[in-house]
Order: C-alpha cells, then structure tokens, then sequence
C-alpha cells in the first residue's frame, strides 16, 4: 500500500458546489421485499477548476447506499479511483457540508464527525475527444454501493502518515443520516495496473472530481 498524505485533498475539497438533493420516498407495505429510499442527484465538481465535470446519484436506504458517477476527466486510458467520504455524524461538523469551510481539516480531525473513507472502485478512463492542444481527454461511468458495518480491514482504509486509520464504515442504519461524499482521483504516474486502480493518489496534480450528497433524514 501506498504512504498516504492527504491534507491536499482534503483542502481541495473545500471548492465543491453542492446541488440539493431530490427526495423519493418509495416505501412499500410489503416491507419483506420493499424499503424506503431516497435518491439524490448533484453535479460532480473539478476541484482543480470549480466548475461541473459531470454528475452522479445516489439512492440511500437504512443500511445501503447505491450510485453512479458519470463524470470528464483529465486524460484517457489511464487509471482513476473512486473513494467514499462518509461522515456518519455530519451535525458535528463545524460546516455545512462537511469540510467546506475555511479550515476543512477542523471537521477531518475531529472523533465525533465519525468520517470513514475507503474505496468505492477504480475505472480506466475511455476516450472522449481532444483537449485544445491535441491531448486525449476522458470520461468515466460507474456503478458503486456500499452497506453498513466493517470492510475488510487494511484493504481499503486511508490511513494518516502516522498509520492512525480512519474509520471503514457506513454506521448500521444511518443510510439516511450520513453526508455523503464521492470523489474521484486521477493517478497519473503509473505504477502498476493493481496499484494504481486499488489505492489512492491524493496529491496536488490530481485532477480531483467531487460530488456532496447532504442528509436526507
């Protein structure tokens, strides 16, 4: 696994422009078969330019979250990740969203938010057309989910650069209660094929997109 340093990330993320979220509400009296959920659908940011790259939705139930990420990104044919960034408490956080503000490290460092981030997937990047100097640039489509309780430990956890990790869950029946964000990052100094689309690059040159699904409950 990689060494992760994340402050940079984590302040870039202070740039995204959230949408508000559409709700659904399609409970069932059969509750055996059905369930209530919401669905969410927001713009997904470039953090390097504050404009909107794409989109992605969500739909929230008890235990589970579900979405798709269908956004532009910087180049083709190279790897990207797509992480979660969950915070399971967001009314502790000293802003709305969760980290945009003027200090974000303030709601990242702090126990009672409950922030747990981990990999949602990995993608190679398609091509979809050429950038005004000639280079090829990409788009990205993919499905991810998530339920509640404990990953695998050590697969997908970002740790500090002292190894403390942060926490690795969706908290049992808070799928409507937690913020809710999906970043993709950009590796653009390849290692590997599995190094590159299982861990994460966060770093000043990585073409950051994100999205910032708000609660629902």
């Amino acid at each position: 696994m990689k060494l992760i340093v994340v402050p940079t990330f984590l302040l870039a993320i202070a740039l995204v422009i959230v949408a508000s979220p559409a709700r659904s509400d399609n409970a069932k009296a059969n509750k055996k078969t059905y369930q209530a959920n919401t669905y969410q659908a927001v713009d997904m940011v470039g953090l390097d330019t504050g404009t909107a790259q794409g989109a992605a939705w969500l739909i929230r139930s008890k235990n589970r979250l579900q979405g798709r990420v269908m956004v532009n990104v910087a180049t083709a044919g190279d790897a990207y990740t797509i992480w979660w960034v969950i915070f399971n408490n967001p009314k502790k956080c000293t802003y709305t969203p969760c980290t945009v503000g003027a200090n974000p490290l303030d709601d990242l460092l702090n126990p009672a938010v409950g922030v747990s981030i981990f990999s949602a997937s990995g993608a190679i990047s398609a091509h979809n057309g050429n950038a005004e100097d000639g280079t090829s640039v990409g788009v990205i489509n993919v499905d991810v989910k998530t339920v509640a309780g404990r990953h695998p430990r050590g697969l997908f956890v970002l740790d500090w650069v002292d190894g403390t990790p942060f926490g690795d869950r969706l908290a049992r029946g808070n799928g409507f209660g937690a913020e809710v964000h999906l970043v993709v990052d950009q590796h653009p100094n390849f290692e590997s094929w599995v190094e590159e689309l299982t861990t994460t690059n966060f770093g000043p040159n990585s073409n950051h997109r994100a999205a910032v699904f708000l609660v629902t409950d």
